[in-house]
């Protein structure tokens, strides 16, 4: 009777030891960078993965806005007319567009640090003194082309005239814009520039978001 306890007991001691040792499944390798998770394939290490992955979130991490200057641009201009024609300049990041009567409109929106509401207009020379003309078309291209508040901005102070002629020389006019209480502290309304080159013009207005 006690040599079978004592077979029991070996026995039983065997048994529990081959449970503790069987060798646990491996866990799949992998490197985490910030919030994002690579996983490595049979476990070997991928610097060039890494390294790209890190520069990928240092890069959104300086940008403070969505900087898809394309998506935010084009879809001001088809939202104005779906059938319109545009080129896309895609060093300075903004869209060209030809009008039939003459005039080229230039737009840009987007950004990183900053995002900007920034159109352009070129027409004829001869509309340079014509203050009624040029702000009539500064209150065209905000009404139809800016959003987030700037459309409604911008056409609100120049109807109400709360404008400021700063430069008027024989080439050059430039136009700040008195802000009020209605807009937010990092709405920045950057004003209203003509420029005269030759028996051309340029009308730009600018606003953006810091």
């Amino acid at each position: 009777r006690m040599a079978s306890k004592i077979l029991f007991t070996f026995l039983l001691l065997t048994l529990l030891t081959s449970c503790s040792s069987s060798p646990k499944e491996q866990a799949h390798p992998s490197v985490t960078v910030a919030d994002t998770t690579i996983v490595l394939e049979n476990g070997e290490s991928s610097k060039e993965e890494i390294d790209s992955t890190l520069q990928e979130q240092e890069g959104d991490m300086d940008c403070v806005f969505d900087t898809s200057t394309f998506k935010f641009t084009t879809e001001a201009l088809l939202e104005y007319d779906r059938n319109l024609d545009y080129t896309w300049d895609d060093k300075e990041k903004q869209a060209i567009v030809p009008f039939t009567d003459g005039d080229t409109l230039i737009l840009h929106i987007g950004g990183c640090n900053h995002f900007s509401y920034w159109a352009e207009l070129k027409t004829e020379a001869s509309f340079f003194s014509n203050e009624k003309y040029l702000m009539d078309k500064a209150v065209w291209m905000a009404k139809n082309f800016f959003s987030n508040g700037f459309d409604d901005g911008f056409v609100k102070f120049i109807r109400t005239k709360q404008y400021t002629l700063d430069r008027n020389d024989e080439t050059m006019k430039a136009y700040s814009i008195t802000t009020d209480s209605t807009i937010q502290e990092n709405e920045i309304y950057d004003g209203i520039s003509v420029e005269k080159m030759g028996d051309r013009l340029k009308l730009g207005i600018h606003g953006y978001v810091n």
